[in-house]
């Protein structure tokens, strides 16, 4: 009897340890399972907003395009390596070598004014908390559009100019001024801001400026006026500019040198040779 009671108890402690052994290995299997997962989703999440925090400029800018004196300023925002901007703070930018210091607003942004000649600039700004530094083009548009002029001699080719004003509007019925070899010519504008000025000069090279009374800017041309009359030295061909003539074998004595043969040709006003004219040789 008493054996039968050993081996019963023996029983029941053998199923206890059993089941104890089976929910034991449930729990880590599950525990593992339930973790590891976890621990990755918040190692991701970890690496990502440092990356972010990492890749994120301190410097908000972009590139600037304005007209000739208009009010654009060129403007960037700052912030520290929390992202957090920079209130109240003073700022580098560099335009073309010159530093200029500006302090940033509530909003962590400063503003460069820009009061420069037409044409293309490069800016540079400077980040003072993060010692960043970011680079922008520039851009001022010129208020006057004009182009170099080749004409013949008295032909019917005019020099034609475009004015705006600073918002890159056309002045319409404005007044603009010229200097051509220290005479001062004045015209005005039509519908479409372009204004003319009739070229009666001799042959030879000459620099047009163009004022424009409105915004204050001024620029300058070169206007090439072309004889319509060429004269060539047989002897050494040698091109020499004279008065209008026609082509015609001749002897010549000029300038201190003699041409024992030479020929003279004349030009109509787009440059096509012209028969059956007069030339004086003197």
């Amino acid at each position: 009897m008493k054996l039968k009671k050993i081996v019963l108890i023996l029983l029941l402690t053998l199923a206890l340890f059993s089941i104890s052994s089976v929910s034991a290995q449930n729990i880590d299997v599950n525990t593992t399972n339930n973790i590891n997962p976890l621990n990755e989703v918040l190692i991701d999440e970890t690496i990502a907003t440092s990356n972010e925090l990492t890749n994120k400029s301190s410097i908000i800018s972009n590139d600037l395009e304005k007209y000739y004196k208009d009010d654009k300023g060129f403007c960037a925002t700052f912030y520290n390596e929390n992202g957090t901007p920079l209130t109240n703070k003073n700022i580098t930018f560099s335009v073309n070598g010159v530093s200029y210091i500006k302090t940033t607003d509530n909003n962590g942004t400063a503003k460069l004014n820009i009061n420069l000649e037409s044409g293309n600039y490069t800016i540079i700004s400077y980040n003072p908390t993060t010692n960043e530094t970011i680079t922008n083009n520039i851009t001022v548009l010129s208020s006057i559009n004009g182009n170099d002029l080749t004409k013949y001699f008295k032909n019917a080719t005019q020099y034609s100019v475009t004015l705006y004003d600073k918002t890159g509007k056309a002045l319409v019925n404005k007044t603009v001024r010229f200097n051509i070899n220290g005479i001062f010519y004045e015209r005005k504008t039509n519908e479409k801001g372009v204004v003319q000025l009739n070229i009666n000069l001799d042959p030879g090279n000459y620099i047009v400026t163009v004022y424009n009374l409105i915004t204050g800017e001024e620029k300058s041309n070169n206007i090439n006026v072309v004889s319509r009359i060429q004269l060539l030295d047989l002897n050494n061909a040698s091109n020499v500019i004279l008065p209008e003539g026609y082509v015609i074998p001749v002897m010549f004595i000029g300038n201190g040198k003699a041409y024992a043969q030479c020929r003279a040709t004349t030009l109509d006003e787009k440059g096509n040779p012209l028969a059956n004219q007069l030339v004086t040789l003197i």
